[in-house]
Protein backbone atom coordinates (compact mmCIF):
# COMPACT_ATOMS: atom_id res chain seq x y z
CA UNK A 1 0.00 0.00 0.00
CA UNK A 2 1.55 3.68 -0.79
CA UNK A 3 2.00 6.27 1.57
CA UNK A 4 1.74 10.01 0.96
CA UNK A 5 4.93 11.45 0.93
CA UNK A 6 3.25 14.93 1.83
CA UNK A 7 1.66 13.44 4.91
CA UNK A 8 2.20 15.08 8.07
CA UNK A 9 4.46 12.86 10.71
CA UNK A 10 3.01 11.89 13.89
CA UNK A 11 6.53 12.59 15.62
CA UNK A 12 6.35 16.03 14.30
CA UNK A 13 3.84 17.40 15.81
CA UNK A 14 5.00 17.07 19.65
CA UNK A 15 3.06 19.33 22.32
CA UNK A 16 5.10 21.91 23.42
CA UNK A 17 2.79 22.57 27.02
CA UNK A 18 6.25 21.45 28.83
CA UNK A 19 8.08 24.45 27.11
CA UNK A 20 6.80 27.05 29.22
CA UNK A 21 6.41 24.49 32.41
CA UNK A 22 7.85 26.15 35.89
CA UNK A 23 11.03 25.51 36.75
CA UNK A 24 11.55 24.93 40.49
CA UNK A 25 14.06 26.23 42.17
CA UNK A 26 15.64 24.30 45.23
CA UNK A 27 14.35 25.79 48.62
CA UNK A 28 16.87 28.05 50.88
CA UNK A 29 18.31 25.91 53.49
CA UNK A 30 16.20 26.25 56.71
CA UNK A 31 17.38 26.42 60.59
CA UNK A 32 17.08 23.53 62.20
CA UNK A 33 15.30 24.64 65.83
CA UNK A 34 17.63 21.88 67.68
CA UNK A 35 20.41 24.23 66.37
CA UNK A 36 18.95 26.62 67.94
CA UNK A 37 17.99 25.55 70.81
CA UNK A 38 21.74 24.06 71.31
CA UNK A 39 22.79 27.45 70.66
CA UNK A 40 20.85 29.36 73.26
CA UNK A 41 21.76 26.14 75.57
CA UNK A 42 25.11 26.99 75.24
CA UNK A 43 25.35 30.65 75.70
CA UNK A 44 23.41 30.15 78.69
CA UNK A 45 25.67 27.49 80.00
CA UNK A 46 28.43 30.31 79.91
CA UNK A 47 26.38 33.19 81.44
CA UNK A 48 27.45 32.36 85.40
CA UNK A 49 30.92 32.61 84.30
CA UNK A 50 30.00 36.63 84.05
CA UNK A 51 30.24 36.31 87.93
CA UNK A 52 33.52 34.40 88.63
CA UNK A 53 36.09 37.62 88.37
CA UNK A 54 35.64 41.04 88.85
CA UNK A 55 36.64 42.05 85.15
CA UNK A 56 34.39 39.14 83.53
CA UNK A 57 37.92 37.95 81.96
CA UNK A 58 36.52 33.87 81.89
CA UNK A 59 33.35 34.99 80.59
CA UNK A 60 34.56 37.54 77.84
CA UNK A 61 37.33 34.82 76.42
CA UNK A 62 34.53 32.29 76.23
CA UNK A 63 32.21 34.81 74.44
CA UNK A 64 35.33 35.68 71.78
CA UNK A 65 35.86 32.41 71.42
CA UNK A 66 32.28 30.78 70.51
CA UNK A 67 31.60 34.09 68.14
CA UNK A 68 34.74 34.05 66.24
CA UNK A 69 33.61 29.53 65.51
CA UNK A 70 30.61 30.76 64.36
CA UNK A 71 31.97 34.01 62.41
CA UNK A 72 34.96 32.88 60.95
CA UNK A 73 33.05 29.54 59.72
CA UNK A 74 30.26 31.46 58.11
CA UNK A 75 33.57 33.63 56.19
CA UNK A 76 35.12 30.39 54.64
CA UNK A 77 31.73 29.18 53.48
CA UNK A 78 30.81 32.83 52.37
CA UNK A 79 33.99 32.33 50.51
CA UNK A 80 33.62 29.23 48.89
CA UNK A 81 29.54 29.55 47.95
CA UNK A 82 28.84 33.05 48.62
CA UNK A 83 26.18 32.16 50.74
CA UNK A 84 25.52 32.66 54.48
CA UNK A 85 23.64 29.95 55.68
CA UNK A 86 20.59 30.53 57.86
CA UNK A 87 21.75 27.49 59.72
CA UNK A 88 24.53 29.29 61.01
CA UNK A 89 23.38 32.84 61.35
CA UNK A 90 20.46 31.59 63.16
CA UNK A 91 22.60 30.23 66.35
CA UNK A 92 24.92 33.27 66.40
CA UNK A 93 21.44 35.33 66.48
CA UNK A 94 20.65 33.44 69.15
CA UNK A 95 24.16 33.08 71.56
CA UNK A 96 24.04 37.14 71.28
CA UNK A 97 20.26 37.25 72.26
CA UNK A 98 20.10 34.97 75.01
CA UNK A 99 23.47 36.96 76.08
CA UNK A 100 21.92 40.08 76.25
CA UNK A 101 18.69 39.09 78.14
CA UNK A 102 20.53 36.59 80.29
CA UNK A 103 22.98 39.28 81.49
CA UNK A 104 20.21 41.79 82.13
CA UNK A 105 18.34 39.99 84.45
CA UNK A 106 21.92 38.49 85.88
CA UNK A 107 22.71 42.41 86.80
CA UNK A 108 19.41 43.63 86.96
CA UNK A 109 20.06 46.06 84.47
CA UNK A 110 18.12 46.65 81.92
CA UNK A 111 20.63 48.37 79.32
CA UNK A 112 22.58 44.58 79.03
CA UNK A 113 19.77 44.23 77.02
CA UNK A 114 18.68 46.89 75.55
CA UNK A 115 22.15 48.47 74.23
CA UNK A 116 22.47 45.09 71.89
CA UNK A 117 19.71 44.69 70.62
CA UNK A 118 19.21 48.65 69.68
CA UNK A 119 22.89 48.54 68.54
CA UNK A 120 21.91 45.19 66.47
CA UNK A 121 18.98 46.93 65.39
CA UNK A 122 20.55 50.00 63.78
CA UNK A 123 23.10 47.90 62.45
CA UNK A 124 20.69 45.67 60.35
CA UNK A 125 18.95 48.59 59.24
CA UNK A 126 21.79 50.29 57.88
CA UNK A 127 23.12 47.19 56.38
CA UNK A 128 19.39 46.32 54.67
CA UNK A 129 19.77 50.32 53.04
CA UNK A 130 23.22 48.99 51.46
CA UNK A 131 21.20 45.67 50.59
CA UNK A 132 18.24 47.85 48.79
CA UNK A 133 21.14 49.62 46.75
CA UNK A 134 22.02 46.37 45.61
CA UNK A 135 25.93 46.58 47.06
CA UNK A 136 24.96 43.53 48.75
CA UNK A 137 22.37 40.84 49.83
CA UNK A 138 19.77 40.07 52.20
CA UNK A 139 22.22 37.42 53.99
CA UNK A 140 24.48 40.15 54.81
CA UNK A 141 22.21 41.98 56.38
CA UNK A 142 21.11 39.16 58.41
CA UNK A 143 24.68 38.32 59.36
CA UNK A 144 25.98 41.71 60.22
CA UNK A 145 22.27 42.14 62.29
CA UNK A 146 23.21 38.85 64.48
CA UNK A 147 27.28 39.47 64.66
CA UNK A 148 26.32 43.16 65.77
CA UNK A 149 23.82 41.64 68.61
CA UNK A 150 26.46 39.61 69.52
CA UNK A 151 29.87 41.89 69.85
CA UNK A 152 27.86 44.25 71.51
CA UNK A 153 27.56 42.34 74.76
CA UNK A 154 30.65 44.36 75.20
CA UNK A 155 31.18 46.75 72.74
CA UNK A 156 27.79 48.24 73.57
CA UNK A 157 26.77 50.74 70.50
CA UNK A 158 30.57 50.76 69.53
CA UNK A 159 28.69 47.59 67.87
CA UNK A 160 27.38 50.23 64.90
CA UNK A 161 30.98 51.04 63.63
CA UNK A 162 30.55 47.52 62.17
CA UNK A 163 29.24 48.82 58.81
CA UNK A 164 31.88 51.75 58.45
CA UNK A 165 34.66 48.88 59.39
CA UNK A 166 33.61 46.35 57.12
CA UNK A 167 33.28 48.60 54.37
CA UNK A 168 36.97 49.51 54.73
CA UNK A 169 38.52 46.33 55.10
CA UNK A 170 36.11 45.65 51.66
CA UNK A 171 38.05 48.78 50.05
CA UNK A 172 41.62 47.81 51.00
CA UNK A 173 40.50 44.12 49.55
CA UNK A 174 39.46 45.80 46.23
CA UNK A 175 42.54 47.97 45.85
CA UNK A 176 44.93 44.47 46.82
CA UNK A 177 42.45 42.81 44.39
CA UNK A 178 42.84 45.61 41.56
CA UNK A 179 47.04 45.89 41.51
CA UNK A 180 47.75 42.10 41.90
CA UNK A 181 44.87 40.74 39.60
CA UNK A 182 43.89 38.43 42.29
CA UNK A 183 40.33 39.27 42.09
CA UNK A 184 37.65 36.76 41.88
CA UNK A 185 35.28 37.37 39.06
CA UNK A 186 31.13 37.21 39.70
CA UNK A 187 29.65 38.09 42.71
CA UNK A 188 32.05 39.44 45.96
CA UNK A 189 31.56 37.74 49.28
CA UNK A 190 31.43 40.66 52.32
CA UNK A 191 31.37 37.71 55.02
CA UNK A 192 34.79 37.89 55.62
CA UNK A 193 34.97 41.76 55.94
CA UNK A 194 32.09 41.90 58.62
CA UNK A 195 33.87 39.06 60.18
CA UNK A 196 36.98 40.72 60.60
CA UNK A 197 35.65 44.30 61.49
CA UNK A 198 33.27 42.68 64.21
CA UNK A 199 35.90 40.20 66.29
CA UNK A 200 38.20 43.32 65.72
CA UNK A 201 35.51 45.22 67.64
CA UNK A 202 34.86 42.89 70.15
CA UNK A 203 38.62 42.05 71.11
CA UNK A 204 39.31 45.79 71.21
CA UNK A 205 36.86 46.09 74.01
CA UNK A 206 37.30 42.78 75.80
CA UNK A 207 41.36 42.74 75.37
CA UNK A 208 43.60 40.70 74.35
CA UNK A 209 42.60 36.76 74.52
Amino acid sequence: MATDAHAPLEDARVPLEDATATVALPAAPRVNRWSLVGAGALSAGILPLYATTPDHRAHAVTLVVIVAAFAGTLAVIDVRTLRLPNRLVGPLAVVGLVQAIGLGILTGDATQALVPLGAAGITSLLYLGCCLAKWMGYGDVKYAGALALSIAIYAGWAAIYLLPIAFTIGAIQRIVEHFTGLGRTGGRAHGPAITLAGIGILLLFTGPV
